[in-house]
């Protein structure tokens, strides 16, 4: 005969005691990263001051220790950058204009994704190069100005397209290989 379920009524004997400091007061901002008090996005990517500070600065793997290749930082800019993507898509769904077309807010969406991709193919071929252009050996990765960093749509073209990473590769690699050059994007220009 099975044994009774143990009684839930109990703390186990080991469990963790946690204090009362470690519940927010009301003085801490409950505001998320990348926006202010009142929860509107910031105009600017700030980073939390030492939030990469807290993260080892290796870690084991398999007897082999490896630095880490994504920082907290980057990862919190990525949700502010995925925030902006969502709040973009909230606002052409919901837009009302003068000389609106009726619409059905997932076919106002379909246009709207639609002219993102082809001003992300215009985008590349301006500031990256055309087809059939060879890269110079040697160079090292192409450093973006403020006024090549692609606007929010082409930006949300670009990143859904590096989703695939082999397609993404074999596309650069065919007609635009300059897009392979890119190297990280500085966040402070994505406003």
């Amino acid at each position: 005969m099975a044994a009774p379920p143990p009684s839930y009524t109990t703390a186990p004997v080991d469990a963790p005691v946690y204090s009362e400091t470690l519940v927010p007061t009301a003085s801490v901002s409950d505001a998320l990263p990348g926006c202010d008090a009142s929860g509107a996005p910031s105009r600017s990517f700030v980073a939390c001051p030492g939030i990469d500070d807290k993260l080892p600065n290796h870690f084991r793997v398999n007897n082999n220790y490896i630095k880490p290749q994504i920082m907290p930082s980057d990862l919190q800019a990525h949700l502010v950058l995925l925030g902006a993507f969502h709040r973009l898509r909230e606002e052409v769904r919901t837009f009302k204009g003068k000389a609106d077309i009726p619409m059905e807010p997932d076919e106002r969406w379909a246009v709207f994704l639609q002219r993102a991709v082809y001003r992300f193919e215009q985008w590349a071929v301006r500031m990256i190069g055309r087809e059939g252009q060879e890269e110079v050996l040697g160079e090292g990765p192409k450093v973006l100005t403020p006024n090549e960093v692609p606007p929010l749509d082409v930006l949300m073209v670009w990143h859904t397209y590096m989703l695939n990473p082999r397609t993404y590769y074999e596309d650069c690699l065919r007609k635009l290989p300059g897009l392979l050059r890119i190297g990280q994007v500085s966040w402070e220009f994505l406003n």
